[in-house]
């Protein structure tokens, strides 16, 4: 999801709504619009001047060459940062603007060893707050889940639970098992 997107949905669910699966009623860009487009660019590139080295993944290539690509920088020690880093898994995409390793991705990756477990959830918004100290439209989570890879290359078990999260915890927890954490966005 762009940053755009982002905002549009925190603005209005409506509008994402729209942007996503009707973008032709949108209105044509205006002056302002592409003046907004244009700063954008321009942080873009005196971002990257923080981060000499680095390397901008080319997306002319299409969405797999672009995965593909940030794959093997990612793989590759030598680069210190990566621009427009693309990735994907389970129909999630994500364009990172900048991804630095300094001290963190690329170590943080290699001290991975499986069985390795993701942990995702779903939730609700509602209007009306459910409990004392919510906000309205405040997300709760209601399902749990815990998907456990054991081995590289396996397909992951699933492990669903109503909430509380103490199931997923359960299942997390048994054989010392690393966690990644990815939220599942709503489709």
């Amino acid at each position: 999801m762009s940053k755009s997107k982002f905002v549009a949905g925190v603005q209005c669910l409506k509008r994402l709504y729209f942007q996503v699966h009707q973008p032709e009623l949108a209105a044509e860009p205006d002056a302002s619009d592409y003046a907004i487009m244009q700063q954008g660019r321009e942080v873009g590139l005196l971002a990257r001047q923080l981060f000499p080295g680095g390397v901008e993944v080319d997306g002319s290539g299409g969405l797999e060459h672009a995965i593909r690509t940030t794959d093997e920088l990612v793989a590759n020690p030598a680069i210190p940062a990566i621009f427009e880093g693309t990735f994907e898994n389970g129909g999630v995409l994500v364009r990172v603007d900048i991804l630095n390793d300094g001290e963190g991705l690329r170590s943080a990756l290699e001290t991975l060893s499986f069985p390795i477990s993701y942990i995702d959830f779903e939730t609700i918004n509602p209007c009306i707050p459910r409990f004392a100290g919510m906000h309205a439209y405040q997300h709760l989570p209601f399902q749990w889940s815990a998907h456990v890879q054991d081995q590289p290359g396996a397909e992951p078990e699933h492990f669903e639970y109503i909430s509380p999260l103490t199931g997923v915890i359960r299942a997390v927890s048994s054989s010392h098992r690393c966690s990644l954490r990815f939220p599942k966005p709503e489709a």
